[in-house]
């Protein structure tokens, strides 16, 4: 494959991301891969080289869980060993780069290197001690990610696969902030109505519901969830929030789980679609 067919899978990667308001702030320059190659002693092939010269990642990376995936692609310099992860008993570990990794280390994908530009840089999935290849090539593995290729992403049958998915369905809460009414002790939330795109905020705690983030100690409504979505609603993704341009509201990630919203009127669990 020429390096222009990779400028062209990784362009569209990137607009892909810059759609999704997820990606990496800055690309990595000829200095920062020539140093991480001196650094692993390591050559890198011409499809990651490209890569993060002109993508080199999503907006958080490392533990994001960026994507509607709960993927975070790595930048340059958070790229490391399978070996300094200290993840799975594979051979080699320390030729294995970890490059990206779903719902933190659910699945973590790398690619192997070395310092033989010619050797093979297959890409594996790791999730627990289990590992398995799912492409020959970092853009091979990339091109599938594009055309929504699950078995790329949840690679390992039986129960991890299906941990990884339950994973999916069972979102982490993202918080816009503190609850008015429980002050400290609460966290306020996205969550979206069922019927439209549009988003609200309910703290898990009190079970009172907010069309914008409420003013700190300013308790103005005690509304229910089902009073702003009485057709029902669910949890909102890291990625729907971005593309919706309210990523200034996100505060935090809220230490509250899901299961917190089972009992509560409206609400259903996102099915893994």
């Amino acid at each position: 494959m020429s390096e222009s067919r990779y400028r062209r899978v990784f362009e569209r990667l990137r607009a892909k991301w810059t759609d999704s308001g997820i990606l990496a702030p800055a690309v990595a320059d000829n200095t920062q891969i020539a140093e991480f190659e001196q650094r692993y002693r390591v050559v890198l092939p011409e499809d990651l080289r490209v890569y993060f010269a002109t993508v080199n990642g999503t907006v958080e990376g490392r533990l994001g869980m960026d994507d509607d995936d709960l993927i975070g692609f790595w930048h340059l310099d958070q790229v490391r060993t399978f070996a300094e992860e200290e993840l799975a008993d594979i051979p080699d570990a320390s030729t294995i780069f970890a490059f990206a990794d779903q719902s933190i280390h659910v699945y973590t994908y790398g690619v192997r290197l070395s310092d033989d530009a010619a050797a093979p840089t297959p890409v594996l999935a790791t999730v627990g001690s289990s590992h398995v290849v799912v492409s020959p090539s970092f853009v091979e593995f990339i091109e599938r990610y594009l055309h929504g290729d699950r078995s790329a992403i949840y690679p390992v049958s039986g129960a991890f696969a299906n941990m990884a998915v339950e994973m999916h369905t069972n979102l982490p809460l993202i918080s816009a902030g503190d609850c008015s009414v429980c002050r400290d002790a609460g966290d306020v939330v996205f969550v979206r109505k069922r019927a439209s795109d549009e988003f609200f905020f309910v703290c898990p705690d009190c079970g009172c519901a907010w069309p914008e983030p409420p003013t700190p100690d300013v308790v103005d409504t005690i509304d229910p969830p089902e009073a702003l979505a009485p057709q029902g609603w669910m949890i909102a993704t890291r990625g729907e929030i971005l593309t919706a341009g309210l990523h200034s509201l996100i505060r935090r990630k809220s230490p509250f789980d899901l299961s917190v919203f089972e009992d509560y009127a409206g609400f259903s669990k996102r099915t893994n679609s």
